[in-house]
């Protein structure tokens, strides 16, 4: 996995019209909580995000 600078990340963010956000494995209500709030940034941005949890949030 190669690292990216955070100015990178944020000019792919700029540039992208629609993300995908996930959570870990077993995901806790930090991850959802953190999902949503990245969500709701991006969304108010005018960004088509998509979240998806591959297990049961609990």
């Amino acid at each position: 996995m190669s690292k990216i600078t955070i100015n990178q990340l944020h000019m792919a963010l700029c540039e992208a019209n629609s993300i995908m956000l996930t959570v870990h494995v077993r995901p806790d209500g930090d991850a959802i909580g953190s999902m949503v709030a990245f969500y709701e940034a991006l969304v108010g941005q005018g960004k088509t995000v998509y979240m998806v949890v591959d297990d049961v949030v609990s």
